[in-house]
């Protein structure tokens, strides 16, 4: 509503309705059908259904079709392979040790994340895994461990059509575990920065230039998807930066969020989040420039 008000009051020749996916609405989608229509909606349209206009949606993508579509892109991402019958990975290649982990766009919370080294990846059937790890459900991958510093850290990037909106870097408050000490196999949630437990997370805003350079070239992978929660990492030795993963699916609206509502205290709150790059007026500018180049 803060973003239509903006609109409203700059681009008096366009209207902004909002829309309930969840149910159809005949009286908005036949007024909106009188005039050219864009239509943005951050998840799946659901049951609402638009007569007229440009469509941009937000869709589950496995991970690793998103790895493969940025890698075509030119775009870093870590080394990443299914892991499958016979799969053998060379050290000298995909490093010391790898980490195994779900396919799956949904959030895993850092549940079942493990660290192998390289020659000993193996390959066990979804019956070998306990209840409520993602290996029972779909396809893992097998993907190059790169550290990030002492304790496992990423870059949360949130981008209306390749515009960052916040960006935070996600810090866990464990200590990375000893690679040497790594001879079989270990299972972590330390390996990861998305528990949704707040006493093992920290957050700061952060604007990294060239942090936002590269989450905003990760449009172009799905530019049908408009919002996106952009995942990197920064290799702690070389400084190079790595795509993880794009949430396509509106669950990185954590300015209001109800599952970020635990982590908005002291340097996060939803107002300092809003104005780190003015987040309501990149929105509405963004979304007036698209309505007149693109409503039908």
């Amino acid at each position: 509503m803060a973003i239509r008000d903006r609109i409203s009051a700059t681009a008096p020749n366009i209207t902004v309705m909002i829309a309930n996916t969840a149910q159809r609405d005949p009286r908005l989608e036949e007024f909106a059908s009188r005039r050219p229509t864009l239509i943005v909606s951050p998840t799946a349209l659901g049951a609402f259904a638009p007569r007229r206009g440009r469509l941009y949606q937000g869709r589950a993508i496995s991970k690793d079709e998103q790895l493969a579509r940025l890698a075509a892109l030119g775009i870093p991402v870590p080394r990443t392979a299914i892991l499958s019958p016979g799969l053998a990975l060379d050290p000298a290649v995909w490093g010391s040790h790898v980490i195994i982990k779900p396919t799956s766009s949904r959030s895993s919370g850092g549940v079942g994340f493990t660290i192998v080294p390289a020659g000993k990846v193996g390959l066990r059937g979804p019956e070998d895994y306990p209840e409520g790890h993602p290996g029972r459900l779909a396809p893992l991958m097998v993907q190059q461990f790169i550290v990030t510093g002492p304790s496992a850290r990423h870059y949360r990037v949130n981008t209306l059509f390749g515009r960052a909106l916040y960006c935070l870097l996600n810090l866990s408050t464990d200590s990375l575990p000893d690679l040497a000490a790594v001879g079989d196999s270990l299972t972590s949630g330390a390996l990861a920065t998305n528990s949704h437990d707040p006493a093992k997370r920290g957050f700061e805003l952060v604007a990294d230039e060239d942090v936002l350079a590269l989450a905003k070239r990760c449009h172009e992978a799905f530019p049908d998807v408009p919002l996106k929660g952009i995942d990197i990492i920064r290799d702690h030795r070389t400084g190079q930066l790595y795509v993880l993963e794009l949430n396509c699916t509106s669950n990185t609206w954590h300015i209001s969020s109800n599952y970020f509502a635990p982590f908005r205290s002291g340097p996060i709150t939803k107002e300092k989040m809003i104005a780190q790059f003015g987040a309501w007026d990149v929105a509405a500018t963004t979304l007036i420039e698209r309505t007149r180049l693109e409503a039908e």
